[in-house]
């Protein structure tokens, strides 16, 4: 497949891997460069309903998803030889697993830094509906984001499980008692057959926790035997395998890992307030940019420019400025609290304190609106790769359709309006993004004047402070 062009948008790079259900190949997106990776159906699977089933499956659980630690789905599609494809952001780091086999037990920080994001993708997902169920190491990859590393992309939701109930497709294949999820990260209840109980992840996350902090997997034996620890053996105490880990810590996993999942924390937003609550933990912040678009041609949400400048470009929060008044102003009342009484230096600071104080909620407003254009774009992004989505479900239905000797007029009808939804959406980001820039110009011509007024008020008071 390498230099073959998919769907119209993107040329094949490379191969990334294969599993049970398909191939990971590496393309480029031909409109913006951007890198993707494309999911594609086996062709001896193509065919078979239950197998095509579950590709959609894992596109409409992927699409409800919009979370900087779960790897997004962009587009969706058929090829000409009847696979099917899904194009979704290509997390380029390492995986959770490939670590811990080169590093071994990590540094506690480092290891609740991983499990908090991880809890955090946990709670978005099955806030949405969506249980992952095989959460597993290998499962999650660690790539840098804004110069900062260990920043979680949850992969492969290949076998999540839709719990809202408008998907009665999915009610129906869970009758047939499959069985889904790698025994080393299975929950008891998974082990057993037995519903899609979301806390089953949090159960996951306790064995990818233990892993993580000891350096060796929770239960070891052939399949079997693991399956049947996690039914039947208690866990071992963290601590019993990595002696010096805080009771604390072990307290937390071990939660996770209980039996019964009433036992257990009961969503992941619990779970990562115990974490944040640990004596290791180090709160960082981890700056995750504006992902790249890997969207249709109708929407491109660049920023909107504005005099050949990005609209991010005009919001800059550092202001030398203020950082100076400041220090006239602290200057100055020094000089007023010492006795002088002279009137030109109580009225040089009012007049210092005002041109701050406008200043600063310009520099702020500013600032807000580069913050408001971010989430513009995001909010866009997420609802054309839902429309996409849609388009793709469409598709679908119209050559089944088309197969049975069926009329597909309604089927056209429906993609035309989400089509229409498309161009809306686009037109829509347009116009908010406009509108900002618009705001912007004219808050930065005000602060350039505002600088300069500051600027000239510092002149004068400086001789006044010493």
């Amino acid at each position: 497949m390498i230099g073959e062009l998919i769907h119209g948008q993107y040329r094949v790079l490379s191969k990334l891997g294969e599993g049970g259900m398909g191939e990971i190949w590496l393309a480029e997106q031909l409109e913006g460069g951007a890198r993707v990776a494309l999911k594609v159906l086996r062709a001896r699977l193509a065919e078979q309903e239950e197998f095509v089933s579950r590709f959609r499956r894992e596109v409409r659980a992927t699409s409800r998803l919009q979370h900087p630690n779960i790897v997004r789905v962009s587009d969706f599609g058929k090829l000409s030889d009847g696979r099917f494809f899904i194009a979704m952001e290509h997390a380029d780091g390492e995986t959770l697993e490939a670590l811990i086999n080169r590093e071994g037990a990590l540094p506690v920080p480092r290891a609740l830094r991983i499990l908090c994001q991880l809890a955090d993708a946990v709670e978005h997902a099955h806030s949405r509906g969506v249980v992952h169920r095989d959460l597993k190491p290998e499962n999650i990859m660690l790539v840098t984001r804004g110069g900062r590393p260990d920043v979680v992309k949850v992969l492969d939701f290949g076998i999540a499980k839709i719990v809202a109930a408008d998907y009665s497709e999915n009610r129906r294949l869970s009758l047939q008692g499959l069985i889904f999820g790698t025994p080393q990260c299975m929950s008891p209840e998974q082990v057993g057959g037995v519903g899609t109980d979301p806390r089953m992840d949090l159960y996951a996350v306790g064995c990818i926790a233990f892993e993580m902090v000891t350096g060796s997997r929770l239960f070891t034996g052939t399949a079997m035997e693991v399956m049947h620890q996690q039914l039947r053996r208690p866990p071992d105490r963290p601590s019993a395998r990595r002696p010096g880990l805080p009771p604390e810590l072990d307290a937390v996993i071990l939660c996770c890992l209980q039996k019964d999942p009433a036992l257990r924390f009961q969503n992941g937003l619990a779970l990562k307030a115990a974490l944040e609550q640990l004596a290791d933990f180090e709160e960082v912040a981890v700056p995750v940019p504006a992902p790249e678009s890997a969207s249709p041609a109708p929407m491109d949400l660049a920023p909107t420019l504005v005099g050949g400048s990005q609209l991010a470009e005009l919001a800059p929060i550092e202001v030398p400025e203020l950082s100076r008044a400041a220090r006239l102003c602290a200057a100055l009342e020094a000089v007023i609290a010492l006795g002088n009484s002279d009137p030109k230096l109580a009225m040089s600071l009012d007049e210092l304190r005002s041109l701050e104080r406008e200043l600063r909620a310009c520099a702020e407003e500013l600032a807000g609106i580069d913050a408001g254009a971010d989430e513009i774009e995001q909010a866009g992004l997420s609802r054309e790769a839902q429309l996409g989505i849609w388009l793709g479900e469409l598709s679908f239905e119209r050559q089944q359709a088309s197969a049975r000797g069926a009329s597909v007029k309604d089927v056209d009808r429906r993609t035309a309006e989400v089509e229409a939804m498309l161009a809306e959406v686009a037109h829509d980001v347009e116009r908010q993004l406009l509108e900002l820039a618009e705001r912007a110009v004219k808050l930065a011509d005000q602060r350039a004047d505002l600088e300069a007024a500051l600027r000239a008020r510092c002149d004068e008071a400086e001789p006044l402070s010493s």
